[in-house]
């Protein structure tokens, strides 16, 4: 059956990037059911189409000239440790170009390590299972794309190698789980089994397919042209990438940048307060779309893992905000650092280390650059691998960096304005109140003898923020 086929589509037209209806039926009978999937996976787009015996895989790598492409990667199975796949990379030789397949399984030693060859003897060789299908593979290296394509049979032979703890080769009519990867740099060999295989620099994960879903290759060619449908999972995932990008592009900064210019100009608690639980309820959401878009299983590759870290510091960021700001505030956590009291305030009581600010100040900086690294990695890599969708707008992650800069430069800006005119301003308005007053408020009042208004303590004196942003020694309350 497999010589058959070869011979057949030998004799046929020079590739095309995306499966065609005419592909498909060269391949099979024009009258058969057909089933699979196509799924854009990063740097190329993956297609699988069975009928009841065979199945046919096709990689197109459609940004690539076959000179640019490393090697691309397609496997069953849900992670390095236990796939059963192929790899997959051209040999460009002035205009033609050749496709070596090898068939590896997982490297017993090191399952992160590069895999093994599934067998090195003549009889269980790649060849004797896969069978390069050319029709449908870039041969000449003019093309601006790069596609490979080969054929097997859905329910392997006994004679199939195979190693304990792989996944089964064969292709069952139900959702599957399959690996990819891919690399910029190339073997420079024909030899299947060789181990000069470069990591994967061009994005790696964990997807799924539905093959008892019927294919449909007109959708197949609108997905690898980056103009896939629009499904109910497209929108979940587009929902979760907006939830995600409101919470730490706008929100959290917004919230950190008040906090940072506030504390020496205005009544900066409440906005900061209500701001980060407007990003808390964005993060759940952000989380359970996610989740709710995922096809494969969870925590599968490094967004989903990331974007877990990213949830669970949000929730600890918030419980050590609430718990931080219970307490009185401490130079150590100003916008001048020092462990010492200040010396131009009327203040002078003894502050004990203040471990709930400074963890909350720390953990937040770590949280929101993880989420940045993670808003990047959904915008450049996440999407295209598992969206199915039409790619995102180069101006798109232009406007992210943009952004990006901006708010870092509005918080050293804060940040310098607060070190060079923050003194001055609290020691003025510090100097309007009498000093026998003062030191008599902050000695004597303690928060449980007061019960409302809007209050803080300067990282260097002990004064009331009022509602017009006026600062005056006042009642310990509220402490921010």
């Amino acid at each position: 059956m497999l010589s058959r086929l070869a011979v057949t589509l030998a004799a046929l037209a020079a590739s095309a990037c995306a499966l065609s209806q005419a592909d498909i039926d060269a391949v099979f009978p024009s009258n058969a059911s057909l089933t699979g999937q196509t799924i854009p996976l990063g740097s190329f787009v993956f297609s699988l189409v069975l009928n009841d015996t065979h199945a046919l895989y096709a990689l197109n790598a459609t940004m690539s000239a076959p000179s640019s492409v490393g090697w691309m990667s397609v496997g069953q199975g849900s992670r390095m440790s236990n796939a059963d796949y192929v790899i997959a990379w051209p040999t460009v030789s002035s205009s033609s170009v050749n496709w070596t397949l090898s068939h590896r399984l997982p490297n017993s030693g090191n399952s992160h390590a590069v895999p093994t060859l599934a067998s090195g003897s003549s009889s269980g060789s790649t060849a004797d299972f896969y069978t390069l299908v050319p029709a449908l593979t870039t041969t000449q290296s003019s093309p601006s794309y790069a596609s490979v394509a080969w054929i097997r049979e859905r329910t392997p032979p006994s004679t199939y190698p195979t190693i304990a703890g792989a996944s089964s080769a064969t292709l069952q009519q139900s959702k599957t789980s399959f690996i990819y990867g891919a690399a910029s740099r190339n073997p420079k060999t024909t030899n299947e089994g060789t181990t000069n295989l470069a990591q994967h620099n061009l994005g790696y994960g964990t997807t799924s397919l539905d093959l008892a879903a019927t294919f449909n290759a007109t959708i197949s060619q609108q997905i690898t042209s980056g103009n896939g449908p629009i499904t109910t999972r497209t929108v979940v995932l587009a929902a979760h990438a907006v939830a995600g990008a409101l919470a730490f592009a706008f929100i959290s900064p917004a919230a950190v940048f008040i906090a940072r210019l506030g504390r020496d100009w205005f009544a900066w608690y409440r906005p900061h307060l209500f701001l980060q639980i407007a990003t808390l309820v964005l993060v759940a959401a952000t989380f359970g779309l996610g989740v709710w878009g995922t096809s494969a299983g969870f925590f599968q590759d490094d967004h989903q893992r990331l974007g877990t870290i990213v949830c669970a510091l949000a929730l600890v960021q918030g419980a050590l905000g609430w718990l931080g700001h219970r307490k009185p505030p401490h130079p150590l956590t100003g916008a001048r650092p020092s462990r010492r009291p200040r010396t131009d305030t009327f203040d002078t009581r003894r502050l004990g280390f203040p471990w709930f600010r400074l963890a909350h100040v720390l953990v937040g900086i770590l949280t929101l650059v993880l989420a940045w690294i993670e808003i990047w990695n959904g915008l450049d890599h996440e999407w295209a691998a598992t969206s199915a969708a039409k790619a995102i707008p180069h101006g798109a992650k232009v406007a992210f960096w943009a952004v990006l800069i901006i708010w870092l430069a509005l918080y050293a800006g804060a940040w310098a304005l607060g070190i060079l005119m923050g003194p001055g301003r609290v020691a003025r308005k510090a100097a309007s109140a009498s000093p026998d007053e003062s030191r008599s408020t902050s000695a004597s009042i303690s928060p449980a003898e007061t019960s409302q208004g809007d209050y803080q303590q300067a990282e260097y004196g002990l004064v009331e923020m009022g509602r017009d942003g006026t600062w005056t020694p006042q009642k310990q309350q509220n402490w921010r």
